[in-house]
């Protein structure tokens, strides 16, 4: 990979060329150390020299020699040289719509990019101006000048200038704070960091710098209710995690682009460290204990164990042979009964216990199952009919 300003010229082994590809494979099997090289080349660019007023004036742009091209190899010296057409003065090169020097001729390294120098050019005898500017941070400002530096960044693009041309001014903000503007006279002038003014006297511009204000966005509670805040950096902010609904319990924070402190009872403190914070109090559903149980201990049912409130929660009575479900008892709950006897309620916010009433049944002659209520009548049924007999035969006699 290429460092800027270079271009990759080749795999060599020996002196030999392997691949110009900058990717180049190599069989493992080997049997001898080898050694490869990468070979670089200094890349070549395009230069053009311009005007932003055609007619007044001719520029030209050489090497150190005086050689002229169209390509130069990236990083060679160079000189631009502005000539002004009669009744002209040079004013200043521009790189777009920068101001790059006012010096002519004006020296500087072929870019690792094709590169375009304007001229500018003025009527003769233009008055110059004096136009300076300051970096200002929450009141404290750095000396003025073509660039100034106070705690909160940089401003750049003072100097003479001739009356009537365009100067791009700069501010560039450090971190931990924000731009704030650029003022001229105590008025705000521009909010944009790049700023383009007309030079038309002597001006000094303020490039001003406040404290950052980091975001700090808390979403607290059940509900997720959100409140947003804003702090410079290193404020410590605490907060404690609301009541919560009904059913929840309160577990822990979860902190985006921070770290915070826990103390008991779920406070958390959080310290802004450059970065917009998100704080999330996490809440569980409570879980409670379902107790199931039956009366006869051969006979069982599936659905108990630990459920979560606002859980469904069913109860399936087990089917066994010589037993029969008669009906639920349920403390805590309102469920219901469905066809296939299973019982369904949703898990409240404690615990419940439900017993299952089971009856013992056996088999009749005819294969059904009758219970202990059937068994009696059919034996009172058995001794009636057997008295009714013995009263018919005593009246034959």
């Amino acid at each position: 990979v290429p460092n800027p300003g270079f271009e990759f010229a080749g795999w060599y082994e020996n002196d030999v060329l392997l691949s110009s590809a900058s990717v180049y494979t190599v069989e493992s099997r080997t049997v001898s150390d080898r050694v490869f090289r990468a070979a670089w080349r200094t890349g070549s660019y395009r230069v053009f020299a311009d005007t932003l007023d055609p007619g007044c004036g001719y520029q030209l742009i050489t090497d150190t020699e005086g050689n002229t091209a169209d390509v130069f190899e990236a990083l060679t010296p160079l000189r631009a040289t502005a000539a002004p057409a009669a009744g002209y003065e040079f004013a200043a090169w521009y790189d777009g719509d920068t101001i790059v020097s006012t010096q002519n001729p004006y020296f500087f390294e072929m870019p690792v990019h094709d590169y375009t120098l304007s001229a500018k050019y003025v009527p003769a005898g233009t008055p110059r101006c004096e136009l300076t500017v300051q970096s200002e941070t929450n009141g404290e400002a750095g000396a003025a000048g073509q660039s100034s530096f106070s705690a909160g960044g940089s401003a750049t693009g003072g100097g003479t200038y001739h009356r009537g041309i365009n100067v791009l001014l700069q501010a560039a903000e450090n971190d931990r704070y924000s731009f704030a503007g650029w003022y001229l006279n105590g008025q705000l002038v521009g909010e944009e960091s790049r700023l383009t003014v007309t030079i038309s006297g002597n001006a000094a511009y303020v490039a001003k710098f406040t404290d950052r204000l980091y975001s700090l966005t808390v979403i607290n509670g059940t509900d997720g209710q959100i409140s947003e805040y804003a702090f410079v950096y290193g404020t410590k902010f605490s907060v404690t995690p609301l009541i919560a609904s009904e059913g929840y319990s309160f577990r822990d924070w979860s902190v985006g682009n921070g770290e915070g402190v826990t103390e008991a009872g779920g406070r958390i403190t959080v310290t802004v460290a450059g970065d917009d914070i998100v704080l999330r109090a996490n809440y569980t559903r409570n879980r409670f204990n379902v107790s199931v149980t039956t009366t006869q201990s051969e006979v069982g049912a599936t659905g108990g164990g630990y459920r979560e409130y606002g859980e469904t929660v069913t109860i399936v009575p087990s089917r066994q042979e010589g037993y029969r479900l008669v009906g639920y008892n349920i403390v805590g709950a309102v469920g219901t009964i469905s066809e296939n006897g299973s019982l369904t309620f949703i898990m409240p916010n404690h615990d419940v216990s439900v017993e299952l009433e089971y009856t013992v049944v056996r088999a009749t002659p005819a294969g059904r199952e009758i219970g202990g209520r059937a068994i009696l009548a059919a034996v009172l049924l058995g001794v009636t009919a057997i008295v009714v007999f013995r009263l018919l035969k005593y009246k034959r006699q």
